[in-house]
């Protein structure tokens, strides 16, 4: 595993979850291609650096402006 590939899974994993309220499961279909160890590393980062809400559901909601 380079340096370069965990911050483009990361990068492409904070676009992924402004865009609707998900649950981890939507996560892992959605990055299906990834290594599974990748994928954990760069979601614990997003999880040290984000305060999800939680809809009704129980689906994580990106903090701050409404999303589409």
């Amino acid at each position: 595993m380079t340096q370069s590939q965990p911050m483009s899974l990361l990068d492409r994993m904070m676009e992924f979850i402004k865009q609707k309220p998900f649950f981890f499961y939507d996560i892992t279909r959605h990055f299906d291609q990834e290594e599974y160890r990748d994928l954990l590393v760069a979601w614990g980062t997003v999880r040290s650096r984000v305060k999800f809400d939680r809809d009704e559901d129980g689906r994580y909601i990106f903090p701050g402006p409404a999303l589409k």
